[in-house]
């Protein structure tokens, strides 16, 4: 059972923060329609979230002007919707965090790359069972704009980690990897990183990356190595 009152004020908030809260399964259950001036989230040590919109059926936008979102600590958290949501969910979007969910296997659906168009920053850290970042959905094609205003992408302790997504790459200006063994291939071409600015990684893992050599030598001085100190 949620307030009323909390229900209420809910409705005027910009900021939530859920933390230990043992009961809810999602935030469909708070009312999707009292997020609509939410600009700040985060989930903390949740147990039972699985989902962040768990309606499977919505006729209006989810979180229209959202910014940023942080998940942590949630053991059971496997995907972000459990279906489609309407047009203009999560228009604004700019940051978002995911860490420290075992259950998690991948970030996005590539059918849910849409509604991701504003995205800046991607933080993915300790979530041992995340294979890859996009999931290819089979019936959705790869399309060429995916997370088209990603700017800056962090992956930290994903050690089954394995590709971050197919096809065209955003237009990234910095990324960070680490502790990421599995992941052998970074998958973009030539003429899609002209705009990267830094790459952070372990020196060994750089240097044993598959990478074309032309591409290694035009990116090398980007390239920083990091420690755990630097982290």
């Amino acid at each position: 059972m949620i307030p009323d009152a909390v229900l209420e004020v809910l409705t005027c908030t910009t900021a939530f923060y859920l933390d230990h809260h043992i009961n809810v399964c999602s935030l469909s259950e708070f009312g999707v329609s009292n997020f609509n001036g939410l600009r700040f989230c985060v989930l903390r040590e949740c147990p039972k979230i699985q989902t962040i919109i768990g309606n499977k059926e919505l006729s209006e936008a989810v979180f229209p002007v959202l910014e940023h979102l942080s998940i942590n600590y949630l053991s059971n958290f496997s995907k972000i919707s459990e279906g489609m949501i309407p047009q203009g969910s999560f228009a604004k979007l700019r940051i978002l965090t995911v860490h420290a969910c075992p259950s998690v296997q991948f970030v996005f659906a590539s059918s849910m790359l849409q509604f991701f168009s504003k995205l800046e920053d991607l933080i993915v850290e300790d979530c041992p069972a995340i294979e890859e970042i996009i999931f290819q959905d089979p019936v959705v094609g790869s399309g060429s704009d995916k997370l088209p205003s990603l700017k800056r992408l962090k992956l930290h302790y994903l050690p089954r980690l394995v590709n971050i997504m197919k096809g065209a790459w955003p237009p990234l200006e910095s990324i960070s990897i680490y502790d990421c063994p599995r992941l052998k291939k970074l998958g973009f071409k030539s003429n899609t990183c002209h705009t990267l600015k830094e790459i952070k990684a372990e020196n060994d893992w750089w240097e044993d990356l598959d990478m074309q050599d032309t591409l290694r030598l035009r990116l090398q001085a980007h390239f920083t190595p990091i420690c755990d100190n630097d982290l």
